[in-house]
């Protein structure tokens, strides 16, 4: 799609390539240890680079034509996925969202918080959920999905995943009174939901 090319092309020539190339490798090696993939503090890099370059790698590392060499990742066991406060793009969210099914199709908990996504990652997001049958926790705190993007929230929850969401968070997400209402009572239809924060 055009999300994932617009994101895709001259990786190699992002600021500091090498040095986020080095770090995201390195998570990968912990997480054969643990299952998650984890960025939850500034790096000192641009979130839209380490984004980028973390999908990217992510793929390369995890794709069927790599699993007899030393540095294959399983996909099956990336579990989670934390990658907050990084003020990750909306446009480099959509796209890192676009990839989830490619390199961790196991997902159990997706952590985005702390970043700048809205309608275009959530929608993104809506599009991705039948991708991912084993996500069961949403976390996007402090982001900007508004009304219009909790309502694509919302929606693609009640058709994909009503029976198996535990935890849902989107507080801090300019949601206004009407938004809020709404998580309310679509929370009902959730029937194993145990957390969920959509203050302001």
């Amino acid at each position: 799609s055009s999300i994932m090319s617009a994101n895709t092309n001259n990786i190699s020539s992002i600021p500091h390539y090498d040095e986020l190339q080095q770090r995201c490798a390195a998570e990968i090696v912990q997480c054969r240890d643990d299952g998650i993939i984890e960025f939850n503090s500034p790096t000192g890099y641009r979130g839209d680079d380490l984004a980028r370059v973390l999908a990217h790698t992510l793929t390369q590392h995890t794709s069927p034509d790599r699993q007899h060499q030393h540095d294959h990742l399983p996909s099956s066991c990336i579990t989670s996925v934390v990658f907050t406060d990084q003020q990750m793009s909306d446009e480099v969210g959509a796209h890192f969202i676009q990839t989830l099914p490619l390199w961790c199709p196991n997902l159990h908990i997706l952590n985005l918080s702390g970043n700048q996504l809205s309608l275009l990652s959530v929608t993104e997001l809506a599009r991705t959920l039948p991708s991912l049958p084993s996500l069961n926790e949403i976390i996007l705190n402090y982001n900007n999905l508004g009304l219009e993007g909790a309502r694509v929230l919302v929606s693609a929850l009640e058709e994909h995943l009503f029976d198996r969401l535990v935890t849902l968070m989107v507080a801090s997400n300019d949601l206004g009174a009407e938004g809020v209402k709404m998580m309310q009572e679509a929370s009902h239809s959730f029937l194993k939901l145990k957390t969920l924060d959509i203050c302001k």
